[in-house]
């Protein structure tokens, strides 16, 4: 009879091993996966910055070329300071 009990206690412990193992592997794999993610929408990011700020200095060229758009603008106005995207900003 205690044999009986030091053997299934033996096998749920040996359980209670394999499971948290599972778990943390599941939970390293879940790591991995985030970061692989995190990296994949900072390159998306980053790209859609680089085509913000091209559009926005194409816009920036043509209302130049007109003589009234924002060079004007930037001139009249000294406090009027281009303001540069935030790209250190922490991902929350």
């Amino acid at each position: 009879m205690e044999q009986d009990f030091v053997k299934k206690k033996l096998i749920m412990e040996q359980d209670f091993v394999k499971e948290k193992e599972d778990y943390e592997r599941n939970i390293d794999n879940l790591e991995l996966d985030l970061t692989k993610q995190k990296k994949s929408f900072e390159q998306v990011l980053q790209q859609a910055q680089e085509r913000f700020s091209k559009n926005l200095n194409t816009i920036q060229k043509k209302l130049n070329g007109k003589g009234n758009g924002l060079g004007e603008l930037e001139k009249n106005i000294p406090n009027l300071k281009k303001r540069p995207l935030n790209t250190n900003r922490p991902l929350v």
